[in-house]
């Protein structure tokens, strides 16, 4: 029995130049994204929740971006094992160093979102117990004012 050649063979070094443009669009859309991520960062520390918002905005349009592209580049991760085994070595090699420093740049910056996320909740909490602590010391401030002096609200009138 013969084996039949694949019907669609794939030309490996055409096939690398597409994928290395799409990884070069990737590290692009990575850099803006932590970029954004770094002043997400200081807008938190600062308490800006306005601008935290508007960032937040901002960075999901860059996030589609990313998701979009990261389908893009699904089919050439399901043949990279086949497809990157006939380049050159060095070639090889430095793609998959782009895959992995674009896994590290995601990771860092879901990491980052985490700790955004969690100062970001304290704040609210601290912001919470001090609008506790205004409720209970008008509570207190208004127990010792001086009454309000209490008119009839009934009259009574004889004819």
């Amino acid at each position: 029995m013969t084996s039949e050649p694949d019907a669609n063979p794939i030309d490996a070094g055409a096939w690398a130049s597409s994928l290395e443009r799409k990884l070069r669009l990737a590290e692009e859309l990575f850099e803006q994204l932590g970029a954004a991520s770094r002043r997400q960062r200081e807008l938190v520390e600062s308490g800006d929740a306005v601008a935290v918002l508007d960032l937040l905005r901002e960075r999901q349009g860059l996030i589609s971006r990313i998701a979009s592209l990261s389908e893009d580049v699904e089919p050439f991760r399901a043949k990279w094992a086949a497809v990157g085994a006939q380049l050159d070595p060095d070639r090889r090699g430095l793609i998959q160093a782009r895959l992995d420093s674009l896994t590290d740049a995601a990771a860092r910056i879901a990491r980052q979102d985490e700790q955004d996320r969690k100062t970001l909740e304290a704040k609210r909490d601290e912001l919470a117990r001090e609008l506790a602590g205004v409720d209970s010391a008008k509570a207190a401030v208004s127990a010792y004012a001086e009454p309000k002096p209490v008119r009839p609200k009934f009259q009574d009138r004889e004819g």
